[in-house]
């Protein structure tokens, strides 16, 4: 997290003079139902992950479970040793096809965090940068969701992997 946290840092320091010419200084985070001349320059997207306006917190909640529960089942199978039909030195390809496939399904939904870091870090920077407290209450709180949801969903997959894989001890 303190990585993605300064790499943030760095991307804004580096943007900075791009931000502040798009959104004119102010720094607006996405809302729901916000008019399109707000949201349409709401930059504070750049460094974290926020849901499309008319999705639910329930919806999102989901959308990124079901996507880190995609994407360890997915992890696991390319890992797996009865997985022979390629070789092994082509896992990093398939893992990032299928980040890849996950993003143009999902994406559009939540931004699909996937990783708790990937959102808090940069989520935090943001608000150190000035985007305020809306970072955190935006869409009724949103920030907890790419948290908490992509944790249960890399363990549901893991578990869903192993349900229909598990082929007796020798597995273990």
């Amino acid at each position: 997290m303190l990585g993605a946290f300064l790499a943030a840092i760095v991307v804004f320091l580096n943007y900075y003079s791009a931000i502040d010419a798009y959104d004119g200084g102010v720094r607006t985070v996405p809302q729901r139902n916000a008019p399109k001349e707000v949201s349409s320059i709401a930059t504070a997207g750049i460094f974290a992950t926020y849901p499309a306006g008319y999705m639910t917190t329930v919806g999102a909640f989901f959308s990124e479970f079901i996507a880190t529960s995609i994407l360890l089942a997915g992890i696991y199978a390319v890992g797996d040793a009865r997985n022979s039909v390629a070789p092994k030195t082509y896992g990093p390809i398939a893992v990032g096809l299928l980040v890849l496939t996950i993003g143009v399904a999902l994406g559009v939904e939540t931004g699909y965090a996937l990783n708790p870091a990937r959102d808090f870090g940069p989520r935090l920077a943001s608000f150190v940068c000035g985007y305020g407290a809306e970072v955190f209450t935006a869409f009724e709180g949103y920030f907890w969701i790419p948290i908490v949801a992509p944790v249960l969903g890399g363990v549901f997959g893991g578990y869903m992997f192993k349900a229909f894989c598990f082929f007796g001890e020798a597995d273990n």
